[in-house]
């Protein structure tokens, strides 16, 4: 049986909500809120963070790292190598990026249950988005931030095994953002309405059709649109009830998380359903994909609830805050000298420590150290060292500082010295934390972020975070 073995998400902390934006214009909007990445979060540190907890401790037996997104951080450089790298991942694994598309989400995962059926070697697959649209527009209010990351293999370990599928591609312009622009564009509502009406409909008669099923013998649904409102017309088309929609009531606390969408709200679906029931995952854009689960026993024995958790603590912001770190309006940052940009030789020194987040250990006196060092100051044995991981090492705070005066998107920087469970010491900014929230003792987690971007060139690494519960998911 090939399907679903793990998965992860990352949901960021902050919540923008609607009566924040509508008001900002003058208006009224209904109770929603959508995710929104932090001024350091993009596309690939968000499913960096869904894939490390999609594939926990082991990636030996990983082959593919397949990534789907329509907002890459370079448009000719491989974000998937990135990640593989990040994950401490073999050489040899295959790397793939996938976009332009909605659709691109449900292509991926095609094409990676394929690559896991003809290799018999599991694949990654990770969907991410960070979209943003005009001030004051419907793609703006309802577009929100996230990733979602699955681990497709053979097993008895399988969650929902991929059953069957149709697809149907469709030529028209309903939706589209050109390479020179930043905001997605969109045809008039009713045209693109029947145009979306139209290809759902097709698609899944088809599906339901191949497998000799009705609308009401299926348990959860998943309908990805343009729009919540498209979304309804679509299930009130197939004769769908509320109670099937168990993924959808997600979306009015993330709102549309662009290619990571459909799988999102399919991740939420698993943790509502029980063994032995269907799920029907539906993807609209250039066309249609409908996507069959069947859920097995062993989604009866899981316990953890990711998106349900990732959902637990928030922090609202501002419209001010909302259009600084989606940089839809050119801000003072300061008279402060800009950081260089990244050096080519020295990131090649260090990418093979810094991006997995791998230090050394004294294979003497096993006192660990991060960067990696020659010389232990322990026992003062020279070149005594092996690879040590870092990388889910609990972390404490030792003493930390706040800065007011340094630059940064969401000041102030909180700079923390963190001394990891085992041995080890790290001077490290702490993302995300409530200041008042900040403790020495607080334990601390490890988040993958941008540093920083200049000319063109991004520059990773790992930032503290709060433990869930002390101020931060």
């Amino acid at each position: 049986m090939i399907g679903i073995k793990t998965y992860g998400v990352h949901i960021p902390l902050f919540r923008l909500s609607s009566k924040e934006a509508a008001g900002f214009y003058g208006k009224k909007a209904t109770s929603s809120e959508k995710a929104v990445a932090g001024f350091d979060e993009d596309s690939l540190s968000m499913a960096v963070n869904a894939s490390l907890k999609a594939v926990k401790s082991s990636v030996e037996s990983i082959g593919l790292i397949q990534w789907a997104t329509t907002t890459p951080a370079y448009f000719e450089k491989s974000g998937a190598v990135t990640m593989a790298q990040v994950l401490n991942m073999k050489d040899s694994v295959r790397t793939n990026i996938s976009g332009g598309s909605m659709r691109a989400s449900t292509e991926s995962f095609l094409l990676a249950k394929n690559f896991a059926e003809a290799e018999r070697k599991d694949a990654l697959v990770a969907f991410s988005d960070t979209r943003a649209g005009k001030g004051n527009s419907l793609i703006e209010a309802e577009s929100g931030d996230g990733a979602v990351s699955f681990v497709i293999g053979e097993g008895e370990e399988v969650l929902a095994e991929l059953v069957g599928s149709v697809s149907y591609s469709d030529e028209q312009l309903t939706q589209w953002r050109s390479v020179n622009h930043p905001f997605t564009e969109a045809w008039e509502d009713r045209f693109q309405q029947t145009v979306f009406l139209e290809r759902i409909e097709h698609t899944v008669t088809r599906l339901l059709n191949e497998h000799k099923l009705e609308p009401n013998d299926i348990h959860h649904v998943v309908i990805a649109g343009p729009t919540m409102r498209m979304q309804t017309l679509a299930a009130k088309t197939l004769k769908l009830s509320s109670e099937q929609l168990t993924g959808q009531a997600a979306q009015t606390m993330i709102g549309h998380t662009g290619v990571a969408h459909p799988f999102m709200m399919f991740a939420s679906c698993l943790e509502n359903a029980a063994s032995n029931e269907w799920i029907l995952v539906v993807n609209e854009g250039d066309g249609c994909d409908a996507l069959l689960f069947k859920t097995t026993k062993e989604l009866d024995k899981m316990t953890a609830a990711p998106v349900k958790e990732a959902l637990s603590e928030k922090r609202l912001i501002s419209y001010s805050d909302y259009v600084n770190w989606k940089q839809l309006l050119p801000i003072e940052e300061g008279r402060r000298p800009q950081q260089p940009r990244l050096s080519a030789p020295a990131y090649r020194r260090a990418n093979d420590q810094s991006l997995p987040f791998v230090g050394s250990k004294c294979l003497s006196c096993e006192t660990p150290y991060l960067p990696a060092q020659r010389v232990c100051i322990t026992c003062h044995s020279l070149d005594g060292m092996e690879p040590y991981s870092f990388r889910g090492k609990r972390g404490y705070i030792a003493t930390f500082t706040i800065d007011y005066l340094a630059f940064s998107k969401a000041s102030p920087t909180i700079l923390c010295v963190i001394d990891f469970e085992g041995g080890g010491r790290i001077l490290a900014e702490l993302a995300d934390a409530d200041q008042e929230k900040v403790e020495i003792g607080s334990e601390v987690t490890w988040s993958f972020r941008r540093m920083y971007e200049r000319d063109g060139v991004q520059n990773y690494y790992w930032k503290a975070i709060l433990k869930r519960g002390q101020g931060h998911v």
